[in-house]
């Protein structure tokens, strides 16, 4: 039953006073008289009020123990800091939608807590609702809306960005607080924090500088013995091609001396005496193709 209370019961709620009666409420709501009977029905059955039947008669309206504590309640939580469902209902009030079921279609919540919002922005004025012919109408007011153009939130954050030092008056002297330095003390340690985590590069000693020159005159000896070594071998190796390069021209000088006593000769067979000559000269022209002469 309490899910049910909506805030067109609670700001009905807050109407009555305890000279109220049911048939001045409708002028009281600013409604027809069967417009205000459906409100105090509607407030009756939810246990909200209760009133007498007497006819003829003026009949008192009574707000009941459950009426008083959902008015207490909401005076509590009228104190409460604007939050994003206020800016919520602010914004949608702003897009031009008037009546409370349009909000409600808008925003979906339930109807106790939509109820104690808008009756929060009612209390601090940013908002106006009143009843019209049954209905309830709600408006922004200049507050709202400027509200709405500028969130408490960023009205907090150039506030707590500004670092001046706050001025008090004490026994009737200017006091000024000195400047907070917490921030200026966390900057160096993360700063510290910050030198330690850097690696240094590690500085080789003097031993390790010896004994890196001294592998380094080694390898070098190494190498200038292998180069030596590498000549030698070389020289050997020219000197050898000298003696096979002697020992080929002096067969070529023989092959040469052979072939001149041959053909001075008178051979009983010259066929085969030019064909002795002809393999001998097809033979040392191999020899110098292959640079061997």
């Amino acid at each position: 039953m309490v899910d049910e209370i909506n805030f067109s019961d609670l700001l009905a709620l807050k109407k009555i006073s305890p000279d109220t009666v049911v048939e001045k409420f409708g002028s009281t709501i600013n409604s027809s008289f069967f417009d205000a009977a459906n409100i105090l029905g509607s407030l009756k059955i939810k246990g909200l009020v209760d009133y007498g039947t007497n006819t003829p008669g003026q009949n008192v309206i009574n707000i009941t123990d459950v009426g008083n504590k959902l008015l207490s309640d909401a005076d509590l939580r009228s104190k409460e800091d604007i939050d994003n469902l206020d800016m919520e209902i602010i914004h949608q009030l702003g897009a031009g939608k008037r009546e409370l079921s349009d909000i409600s279609n808008s925003i979906n919540v339930s109807q106790t807590d939509l109820a104690m919002h808008l009756n929060k922005l009612l209390v601090n004025e940013y908002i106006d609702a009143a009843f019209r012919n049954g209905v309830v109408n709600i408006n922004l007011t200049d507050k709202g809306f400027n509200l709405e153009k500028e969130p408490p939130a960023s009205k907090e954050g150039n506030s707590t960005s500004s670092n001046e030092p706050l001025q008090k008056i004490d026994s009737g002297e200017l006091m000024v607080e000195p400047e907070d330095d917490s921030a200026k003390y966390v900057a160096e340690a993360e700063k510290g924090s910050v030198a330690e985590e850097t690696p240094k590069e590690p500085q080789p000693s003097n031993a390790n500088t010896q004994q890196v020159s001294a592998n380094a005159n080694n390898i070098a000896n190494g190498n200038a013995n292998t180069n030596t070594e590498a000549g030698q071998e070389g020289v050997k190796e020219i000197e050898d091609i000298k003696k096979i390069n002697e020992k080929l021209q002096s067969s070529d000088a023989e092959l040469e001396d052979e072939l001149k006593s041959h053909l001075t000769k008178k051979s009983k067979k010259p066929a085969v005496a030019i064909v002795i000559v002809v393999i001998l000269i097809i033979i040392v022209v191999v020899l110098k193709l292959k640079g061997v002469i």
